[in-house]
């Protein structure tokens, strides 16, 4: 059975997305991955650009989007039920595959705050800024952080677990 590319994982989203949603997650990360921002990754980034590009250019036009979801249900639907003869990923691969994503920064702001918020349970406020900062209730004190304090209590959780 031929697997569809994901079109909303391409682009950082959930398959609800308004459309506004998905043309402003494709601007930011076309603006992001964009060749001409960083000649050493230049052959990098103009494959994610292709990816990106092909993206949107079915998620972008509400005709192409209806019939590409169509075929996502039927697809999603064949594999849930293929699911349970699969063996079960194991977890320490998966932690390591997260923290190698980590540390090499494969992973954007939104991933970490949303596995963040998956790992510990507490929903993260974001401090936009020049700079954003990340704050959580802890009993009944604010903690606040850096990202990179963010992507260090992410590093400690998921080497512990």
């Amino acid at each position: 059975m031929h697997t569809m590319k994901d079109y909303y994982q391409v682009l950082g989203l959930l398959d609800n997305a308004d459309s506004v949603v998905i043309k402003a997650a494709y601007k930011a990360l076309a603006q992001k991955y964009h060749p001409d921002k960083n000649k050493e990754l230049a052959e990098k980034n103009t494959f994610i650009m292709m990816e990106l590009n092909e993206a949107y250019g079915v998620l972008g036009y509400a005709s192409k989007r209806k019939a590409y979801d169509a075929k996502l249900v039927k697809q999603r639907g064949a594999k849930s039920s293929q699911a349970h003869n699969k063996p079960k990923e194991n977890k320490t691969n998966t932690n390591a595959d997260l923290l190698k994503k980590i540390n090499d920064n494969e992973m954007d702001e939104v991933h970490l705050v949303q596995l963040f918020e998956k790992l510990f349970n507490k929903p993260l406020k974001i401090s936009h800024g020049w700079m954003n900062s990340y704050s959580y209730k802890d009993s009944e004190k604010n903690v606040s952080m850096s990202y990179n304090q963010l992507r260090e209590k992410l590093v400690q959780q998921l080497t512990s677990i």
